[in-house]
C-alpha cells in the first residue's frame, strides 16, 4: 500500500506542483505524462489521499477556529491564529483553499474522462463522489464558481463562473451518474482494490456515501430564502431518498501512513501531533480551547453549572496541573490572560491525536447520522431520535470515550437546543449542536459553515473585532483576481461579512 501511495504522488507530481496563478494549467513535458494520460489505477490513491490533506489542517483549523472553538496559544506564541480569531479577511486569506481544490479535483476529472480498451466505471463513480464531496466546499466558501469550464487547462485558462445554484444542480447530477454508474456496472469493469485508500473498492459503501453527500446538498440547499431554489431541494428531499441507505459509518482514509518518515505520517497528525523522533509538530501548540468551547462543554453555555459535563473536552484538550479546564478568549491578547493560567492544548495519544498511523477523518459517523436525523426530523420523528442519539454514541466512541454517552444523553435530554426530548428543545438546533460537537477539530469546517446556515450554536464575536458578525464566506484569491480578472466577481472585505452561497442569503 506505501508503494501504491508513492506511486501515485510520483504520478500526480507533474500536475500537483504547478504554479496556484493558474490552477487550469499543466505544462506538456514529453518526459513526463500528463495526469489524465495516467491510468485511473495509479492516480486514485494519490487525488484521495492529497483532498483528505487539506481538508484535515487547513480548512479544519479555519472551520474550528471560525466556529468558535479554538483560539491562539497567545501565551507561547504571541499572535497565533490571530488572522482568523480578529476576521483578517482578504483575498490572501487562506487563499490556499481555492487554489489546492480545484487543482487536486482535477485529479478527479481527469480519471472521469479517461478513456482507454478497458472499462473503468468503477473509478469514475468514485471519482465523480470524490469531486462532488470537495467541490461542494467551493461553493460553501466562495459562492458563484468555475464550473462547467473547469480544469480544462490549456484549452481556457479563464474559466467563467457559474452561479452557485446552479454547481450545485451539477454536483447533485454527478452524484446520481456515481449511483447510476455503480448500479449497472458490468462484469467487464475494472475492480478497485487496495488502489481505493477509503473503502477498499466496496462499491455498496461507495454509493453509500454518494447518497450521503446528496442529501448534505439537498439539505443545504434547501435553505434558500430563495422558493425557487429551495423548492428544487425540498422536490429531490421528498423523492429521491425513498428506500435509499445511507452511510451507517465514518468515512475515513488510510494509504498506508506510517511514523518511518514525516511525509508518511496521518497528515493531520503530521501537523498538530509529533514529529518521526517524538518532537512536537509546526502546529501542535498553536490551537487551544476556547474559553466559549470550555464553557459551553462544562456548563452548557447557559452560565449556570447545572452538573452537565461533556467528557469529549477532556478526550480531545490536555487540562493543566493541577486538572483544570481553561479557554482562551478568542482575539484578546496575552496580557489578557490571568497570571499562572494555563492553556488547553490537544491532548496527545488520544482523541483526535492517537498516533502517526491513526486514520484520516473524510466524514465522521456523527456528521453521516446527523444528516438522516435533520432529513427524517418531520418525517420520523422516532428514527431521528435514534439517527441523533446513535451520533453522540458515536462520537464519544471515536474519542476513545467508553460508557459516557448513555449519561450524557439522558442528562442533556431535557436542555433546550442540546438534547432531544426535552418539552422547550429546538431539536434543530440540538442537531446542528451536537453536529458542531462531533466534527470539531476533525472537520471544523463543516462547522462554520452549518453555523453559517443555521446560526447554532450562539458562537460570540470575538473580542475586540469591528464586525458585528461572522463571515459569511470567503473572498476569491488574489491568484484568480489577476489570472482571471474577466470572469471573477468584483468583491471587497464587507462582501464577505454581507452576502454568503445561495443558500445563505
Amino acid at each position: 500500500m506505501k508503494n501504491i501511495l508513492k506511486l501515485s504522488l510520483a504520478a500526480l507530481g507533474v500536475f500537483i506542483f504547478q504554479s496556484c496563478d493558474d490552477y487550469l494549467d499543466v505544462n506538456e513535458d514529453p518526459n513526463n505524462p500528463l495526469v489524465s494520460q495516467i491510468s485511473p489505477d495509479k492516480s486514485l490513491t494519490g487525488s484521495q489521499a492529497l483532498t483528505y490533506n487539506r481538508l484535515s489542517d487547513r480548512m479544519n483549523r479555519l472551520g474550528t477556529t471560525m466556529s468558535g472553538q479554538w483560539g491562539g496559544n497567545v501565551v507561547s506564541l504571541g499572535a497565533a491564529l490571530s488572522d482568523e480569531t480578529g476576521f483578517q479577511i482578504s483575498s490572501t486569506f487562506y487563499d490556499d483553499i481555492w487554489e489546492h481544490l480545484y487543482l487536486r479535483t482535477a485529479n478527479f476529472t481527469d480519471i472521469i474522462n479517461y478513456q482507454d480498451e478497458k472499462d473503468w466505471n468503477n473509478y469514475k463513480a468514485v471519482a465523480y463522489v470524490m469531486r462532488s464531496f470537495y467541490l461542494q466546499y467551493i461553493v460553501d466558501l466562495y459562492g458563484d464558481a468555475p464550473y462547467t469550464e473547469m480544469h480544462l487547462r490549456n484549452e481556457n485558462f479563464a474559466a467563467a463562473y457559474d452561479d452557485d445554484f446552479e454547481v450545485y444542480k451539477n454536483l447533485i447530477l454527478d452524484l446520481d451518474k456515481a449511483i447510476a454508474l455503480i448500479a449497472n456496472a458490468s462484469p467487464e469493469s475494472v475492480q478497485i482494490g487496495g488502489d481505493d485508500a477509503i473503502f477498499q473498492g466496496n462499491m455498496t459503501k461507495w454509493a453509500q456515501f454518494a447518497q450521503t453527500v446528496k442529501l448534505r446538498l439537498a439539505l443545504r440547499g434547501s435553505s434558500s430564502n430563495v422558493a425557487a431554489e429551495s423548492s428544487y431541494f425540498t422536490t429531490i428531499l421528498n423523492s429521491d431518498f425513498t428506500g435509499v441507505t445511507f452511510l451507517s459509518e465514518a468515512v475515513t482514509i488510510n494509504p498506508g501512513y506510517s511514523n518511518e518518515s514525516s511525509d508518511k505520517q496521518n497528515y493531520f497528525y503530521s501537523r498538530y501531533g509529533k514529529g518521526i523522533d517524538g518532537s512536537a509538530a509546526d502546529f501542535a501548540t498553536t490551537p487551544v480551547a476556547s474559553k466559549f468551547l470550555v464553557d459551553f462543554m462544562l456548563d452548557n453555555a447557559d452560565g449556570v453549572n447545572d452538573g452537565v459535563d461533556d467528557a469529549r473536552l477532556q478526550a480531545i484538550y490536555a487540562p493543566t496541573t493541577p486538572i483544570a479546564y481553561f479557554g482562551i478568549e478568542q482575539n484578546l491578547p496575552f496580557s489578557s490572560v490571568p497570571s499562572g493560567q494555563g492553556l488547553n492544548l490537544l491532548a496527545q495519544g488520544q482523541g483526535l491525536l492517537v498516533s502517526a498511523t491513526q486514520d484520516g477523518i473524510i466524514m465522521t459517523e456523527a456528521e453521516a447520522r446527523l444528516l438522516q436525523a435533520e432529513f427524517m426530523l418531520t418525517t420520523n420523528p422516532g428514527i431521528a431520535q435514534t439517527m441523533f442519539e446513535n451520533a453522540i454514541t458515536s462520537s464519544y466512541t471515536y474519542l476513545g470515550i467508553t460508557g459516557g454517552a448513555v449519561a450524557y444523553i439522558a442528562q442533556v435530554n431535557t436542555i433546550a437546543g442540546l438534547g432531544w426530548t426535552g418539552s422547550n428543545t429546538d431539536k434543530m438546533e440540538a442537531i446542528i449542536t451536537q453536529k458542531w460537537l462531533a466534527n470539531g477539530g476533525i472537520n471544523g469546517i463543516e462547522s462554520w459553515i452549518e453555523f453559517t446556515r443555521t446560526g447554532y450554536p450562539s458562537v460570540p464575536v470575538p473580542a475586540d473585532v469591528a464586525e458585528p458578525t461572522h463571515p459569511k464566506r470567503l473572498l476569491y484569491p488574489q491568484s484568480e483576481i489577476l489570472a482571471n480578472a474577466n470572469n471573477v466577481p468584483s468583491q471587497t472585505k464587507a462582501t464577505a461579512f454581507s452576502s454568503g452561497p445561495f443558500w445563505a442569503n
